[in-house]
């Protein structure tokens, strides 16, 4: 193993070779800049992870407590040359906590998983505003439940209010309930006088409050190309794009579900995946989640109460709504007596149970199932929501393709547009879709799958049983 000197040495170098490669990036192919960004990448998550750990032995030997600086955070910009103070107090923060119970998962995210100094420092800062909600926790436990699901996050607010709120569904007994009842207890509309003729609304709800008005506003709120005539009159219509910017939308939207009322809602038309524009909300959840509160069973000990075994009541705990928030198992119950909630539950780990009857369109119950499993567009890194998305056949419809849950996938207009332009094609598995280019990529591994292999893995009616896919 080298020595840490000509580590650094050599960083030192590449750093002093990079800054200089700024002005040959004209350079670069197209391939060279798809690499470039993987590469730098890598290498600025592991500069960061180490200087984590510089500052950890620094604090460790007394180095920073010899020097003039006033924090380690001050330490951290002067040394490094750190000019954004929120990025070196969150170094500093994570050097202390490397030390501290956690410490063990939180090194590893950082070394090994490469999970970025700012989403590990969100994550510590989040565990430590939920350990007072959970006085039986183990800082450690919770640190790193943190740490493992962040990382499959992007780390924004919600997200990690979505996390929290799992984690308080599955260890902490009813504080989840108790939250919520708290906030629905303030839930407010204001109204302000603007001047120029403007009114102003204000509107705070609690989670579960505010997840059945996302239902209801952001199918009605994606964006509706308007339809032109031709100026010389042949050919189809030109799509005129649509202007309006998302807070005018929403707002739209709003105004629509008004004018409507939400109970005659029955417009197929107002969004892709057939669900988005109405005004149901799809809730899933395990069935042994409904099925403990009907029956009233006690629910395990969790942190909440106090030291003692932790049961993880995993997906029995809670339930999540189309938009990924995060509801208790009693407000899952409560929802279900609703004729505007949907409920969709599932019967193993994120399979989907009772997807209709095929046809050419996809039924609701499809839809329902759809949403579930895809959750929003399933094209890689895309983040739009399911009421921006259409339900796409993977073997086409016309060549011989199925409508069912096994032969469809959501994807947003842009990516139903780029699947068709560049003939990708997806494996349907029981949990997720998986896309790849056949021009450029092999197939993709199976491995690690849950359930039974996809059902479908080309863009093309399967071939006879027997038959080798080539």
């Amino acid at each position: 193993m080298r020595r840490i000197q000509d580590v650094l040495e050599d960083a030192g170098v590449v750093a002093a070779e990079l800054a200089g490669a700024r002005d040959r990036l004209r350079q670069a192919g197209e391939g060279d800049l798809d690499a470039a960004a993987r590469v730098l990448g890598e290498v600025a998550r592991a500069a960061e992870a180490l200087l984590v750990g510089v500052v950890a032995e620094a604090q460790e030997r007394g180095t920073i407590a010899d020097s003039r600086c006033a924090s380690a955070a001050a330490w951290v910009r002067e040394r490094a040359g750190e000019r954004e103070h929120g990025t070196a107090g969150a170094v500093a923060m994570l050097a202390a906590a490397t030390q501290g119970p956690g410490g063990e998962s939180l090194r590893q995210a950082l070394w090994e998983d490469g999970i970025g100094v700012r989403l590990a420092a969100k994550a510590v800062r989040e565990a430590d505003r939920t350990l007072p909600l959970l006085p039986g926790a183990d800082r450690s436990e919770v640190v790193g439940h943190y740490l493992d699901r962040a990382a499959a996050t992007d780390g924004s607010r919600r997200a990690l209010d979505q996390l929290t709120r799992e984690i308080l569904a599955r260890y902490g007994d009813d504080v989840l309930d108790e939250l919520d009842e708290r906030a629905r207890a303030v839930n407010s509309l204001t109204v302000a006088r603007r001047v120029g003729g403007r009114v102003r609304y204000t509107l705070e709800l609690c989670v579960p409050d505010a997840a059945r008005l996302d239902a209801a506003v952001n199918g009605l709120a994606a964006p509706r190309p308007a339809a032109t005539a031709v100026c010389d009159g042949d050919g189809p219509p030109a799509l005129v794009a649509d202007t309006r910017s998302a807070a005018q939308r929403r707002a739209d939207a709003l105004l629509e579900l008004v004018a409507r009322a939400q109970a005659a809602d029955a417009d197929p038309s107002a969004g892709g995946c057939g669900l988005s524009g109405s005004t149901t909300l799809v809730v899933t959840a395990d069935v042994e989640a409904v099925r403990a509160t009907l029956e009233g069973r006690p629910a395990p000990h969790g942190w909440a109460r106090g030291p003692a075994p932790v049961t993880d009541r995993g997906r029995a705990g809670y339930g999540t709504t189309s938009g990924g928030e995060v509801l208790s198992a009693g407000e899952v119950r409560r929802m279900a007596c609703d004729a505007g909630v949907l409920p969709q539950m599932l019967g193993g780990p994120s399979t989907p149970l009772d997807t209709g009857r095929v046809d050419r369109a996809a039924t609701n119950a499809m839809r329902s199932a759809l949403l579930t499993r895809d959750g929003g567009c399933t094209a890689p890194g895309c983040d739009r929501p399911p009421g921006w998305c259409e339900a796409h056949h993977v073997t086409h419809w016309s060549e011989g393709g199925p409508t069912s849950l096994a032969n469809l996938a959501l994807l947003c207009r842009r990516h139903h547009t780029i699947v068709h332009r560049d003939g990708l094609r997806a494996a349907v598995y029981p949990d997720r879709v998986v896309w790849w280019d056949p021009a450029c990529e092999p197939p993709p591994d199976p491995t690690g799958q849950v359930g039974p292999p996809p059902a479908v893995t080309t863009g093309r009616p399967e071939p006879p049983p027997g038959t080798q896919v080539a």
